[in-house]
């Protein structure tokens, strides 16, 4: 049977809408450490062949893990990173708290995949860094561009 036309019974509800699951900028921080933590603390194990006085082994080699914006967001208990990143628009403080933990992941990778520990072309595609050379002159001078976060600088 429908609600009859008109009625108001939505004026009765004590609060409209679930909870936030994320209520405060302080304990997303401590989340987000934890998963780091987390991270650091349980490499991703790879077994490589190694060759030997004693002949031809198999040894399991801890790799760092890489930290990750979903992961980060359903160990706090949400679907997608998205909704984490909504909260910039919330307050000031959960903006400077999402813009962290972005930063933070973002150095992880690029410095993994600079010292060769991530894989840096997987790393630069996820990290959205791109070169770009321009090899048609059409008679001018030769440029070279780079596309580094959807930005172009010529060099």
């Amino acid at each position: 049977m429908a609600a009859t036309k008109g009625n108001r019974f939505w004026e009765l509800r004590g609060k409209h809408g679930r909870d936030r699951i994320i209520e405060d900028h302080v304990k997303l921080f401590e989340d987000a450490t934890e998963y780091f933590n987390w991270c650091d603390e349980n490499p991703i194990y790879i077994t490589e062949i190694v060759n030997s006085k004693m002949g031809i082994q198999l040894v399991e080699k801890p790799m760092r893990r890489p930290y990750q914006k979903d992961a980060l967001a359903l160990s706090v208990g949400l679907s997608e990173w998205r909704l984490i990143k909504d909260l910039k628009k919330v307050s000031e403080d959960f903006s400077q708290t999402v813009t962290r933990i972005e930063r933070i992941i973002y150095t992880q990778k690029f410095e993994g995949a600079s010292v060769g520990q991530f894989n840096p072309n997987i790393i630069a595609r996820d990290l959205q860094l791109t070169e770009n050379v321009d090899h048609t002159s059409k008679g001018n001078e030769l440029k070279q561009v780079f596309v580094i976060g959807g930005k172009e600088i010529e060099i």
